[in-house]
């Protein structure tokens, strides 16, 4: 179902941009993220997938102003909650072994203009 709502939006995407003006296309598809979410949670759905939604919209929210370091980090930590069965060492220890593994690839591997830490 979010395949073919990507696939719609997608194809009306470049006239409905135009037409809306700046960040309000974002907002519209903010809107359908928190609205699809909400019934979701009105079912009563597994926890799982939402979890894991949070997990990339914080990283999506918090990757310019906390840097890369900090968004990777509480974004796992986030999609880590989606099960009952976590084990909070084990993914601190987790969480932190794939943030380094995505400051080296992505900042120093693959040369990409990501702040390693916040910007005060």
């Amino acid at each position: 179902m979010l395949i073919a709502l990507f696939a719609v939006v997608s194809i009306y995407a470049t006239p409905l941009t135009t037409a809306l003006g700046l960040r309000q296309f974002e907002t519209v598809v903010a809107a359908l993220v928190v609205l699809l979410v909400t019934i979701a949670l009105a079912r009563g759905l597994d926890r799982g997938p939402l979890y894991v939604i949070a997990g990339t919209l914080i990283f999506a929210g918090t990757i310019r102003p906390l840097g890369l370091v900090l968004a990777s980090f509480i974004s796992l930590v986030v999609c880590a909650a989606a099960t009952v069965e976590v084990r909070w060492r084990e993914t601190i220890i987790w969480a932190a072994a794939l943030t380094l593994f995505c400051a080296l690839l992505f900042v120093y591997g693959l040369n990409l203009p990501f702040a390693f830490w916040p910007r005060f």
